[in-house]
């Protein structure tokens, strides 16, 4: 009778654990949204300075 509580105990708390592990970046997404990040930075800090080039030759 104790056997029958066991299992679906473990089971339960087995699926919780995963559950709660899928909720969390792995390393490989922190690294391509800090990726991501960049590539936007770099190209709003590329429009600026092409702005910036583009005023300075129309004055």
């Amino acid at each position: 009778m104790k056997l029958y509580k066991t299992i679906p105990t473990a089971l339960i708390s087995g699926l919780l654990v995963l559950s709660l592990a899928a909720c969390e970046k792995e390393p490989e997404e922190k690294a391509a949204d800090a990726i991501e990040e960049a590539a936007s930075d770099i190209a709003e800090s590329a429009e600026d300075a092409a702005e910036a080039l583009k005023d300075k030759m129309d004055n």
